[in-house]
Order: structure tokens, then C-alpha cells, then sequence
């Protein structure tokens, strides 16, 4: 007969549980910097579109708004003006020289 599926308690272990070690568990070690890929036209691109969108939405929903908001209509126009600005940064940026190799 099987026996009933109960929470265990903070003080009891599970049946082949390992005994506490001091020492902590290795982790994966981190490429070096020289390894790591550099910003790819494509990555650009992307950036540089979900920016745009999310500002010339911006513009948008500040278009929508009464007249008589101005305070968040200008609060939209200058979100708007930031994610187009991070847009134009984005797709032009420069790319970091490669650090020169050991060999």
C-alpha cells in the first residue's frame, strides 16, 4: 500500500539527500572579455526599431489626449523624444575596438 504524499517539515531531510557541505557550489566560469561578441548590425537594427516604435507611440497617445492635459501630453511628447533619441544612439553608437590578443 503506498503511503500519502505529506509536506515535509523545515526540519526533516528527503531520503538520499546529500549532507550539507561548507564549501559552495562551482559555478561556470565567465568568458574572457576578448571572447565576447561584438554589437552586430542586426542587434542595431532591432534596438534601433523597438525605440522607435515605443516613441512614435509615445507621440501617438499624446496626440489622443485632450488639449486641456498639457502637463501629460508634454510628459508623453518627452518620453516620445527620449525613446526616438535613444533610437538614433542605438543604430549609432560605436563599436569598441576588440582588445588586442596575448598571442
Amino acid at each position: 500500500m503506498s503511503r500519502p504524499i505529506l509536506p515535509m517539515s523545515t526540519e526533516e531531510k528527503p531520503i538520499g539527500s546529500p549532507a550539507p557541505t561548507s564549501t559552495p557550489a562551482p559555478t561556470a566560469p565567465s568568458p574572457p572579455t576578448s571572447q565576447l561578441p561584438g554589437d552586430c548590425l542586426p542587434c542595431k537594427l532591432v534596438g534601433c526599431a523597438g525605440f522607435s516604435g515605443l516613441g512614435l507611440y509615445s507621440y501617438y497617445q499624446a496626440a489622443q489626449l485632450p488639449k486641456t492635459l498639457v502637463a501629460r501630453r508634454l510628459g508623453l511628447v518627452a518620453m516620445g523624444s527620449g525613446f526616438i533619441g535613444a533610437a538614433v544612439y542605438r543604430l549609432t553608437m560605436p563599436i569598441p575596438p576588440p582588445p588586442p590578443s596575448d598571442s
